[in-house]
């Protein structure tokens, strides 16, 4: 094995891994738990949730700023701003906690894979939003059948793409900067929950927006920390 190798998994000892695996697939099936649990109440939690008067709630600043966290554009934009804070900093060399290139890669790649995921799933699972495309009337589960979202891609909601990318933004940037989960994690919720409110999605497919973007953040940070030493620091979890 070549130094390289050996150093991109120094930083963990073969209990810890095995450790750290089985804490990661427990989560894991916790979560899939969590959302066949949630098909029984879908339909309730859409019922309650969904607002009737949209324009009035879509008027708010604070439904406007937790929404555009599930845009793609949103993160760029965070990325550019710690970039340029980056090159500035070592421009100058100014005496401030360096950003790692890594740290700045990985939000930009979360969210975009977390949203190419949820797009590519939808067209998988063809399952639909909660309401019909033409007549606005609730309509439970209708599925379009396995792979038919290839043929038609109109009207699929499972999973929601705006929670994937909010929750693959949120995660990233907790493994970057330690502690920033504790606020970006409850964001990414509020983000999941404007698209209940304004019955775009049910409660299902928010939170396996929220599973896919968990994945597509550990994914990213487990490839950058192999291409780029030091991008993320070792988790106990």
């Amino acid at each position: 094995m070549s130094t390289r190798s050996t150093s991109r998994h120094a930083s963990y000892f073969p209990s810890e891994r095995k450790a750290l695996l089985r804490r990661r697939l427990i989560g894991l099936g916790l979560a899939l738990l969590a959302f066949a649990l949630l098909h029984l109440l879908d339909r309730w939690l859409f019922l309650a949730l969904k607002v009737e008067n949209l324009g009035e709630v879509e008027s708010k600043a604070w439904y406007q700023i937790l929404r555009q966290t599930g845009d793609v554009r949103t993160w760029l934009l965070v990325a550019l701003v710690l970039a340029s804070h980056m090159l500035w900093s070592n421009l100058r060399a100014l005496p401030v906690p360096r950003i790692h290139p890594g740290a700045i890669a990985g939000i930009v790649a979360s969210p975009i894979i977390a949203g190419l995921i949820a797009e590519l799933l939808k067209l998988i699972l063809g399952r639909e939003r909660p309401a019909d495309s033409q007549t606005g009337e609730y309509q439970h589960y209708v599925f379009k059948g396995l792979m038919r979202g290839f043929v038609d891609s109109s009207n699929l909601g499972l999973p929601s793409s705006h929670a994937a990318v909010a929750f693959g933004a949120a995660f990233i940037l907790g493994r970057a900067f330690p502690g920033a989960g504790l606020i970006l994690i409850p964001v990414a919720a509020g983000c999941a929950l404007t698209r209940m409110l304004a019955g775009r999605h049910f409660a299902t497919d928010v939170v396996l927006g929220a599973i896919v973007g968990w994945l597509s953040a550990l994914l990213v940070a487990r490839a950058l920390r192999r291409l780029m030493p030091g991008a993320f620091a070792k988790r106990a979890g």
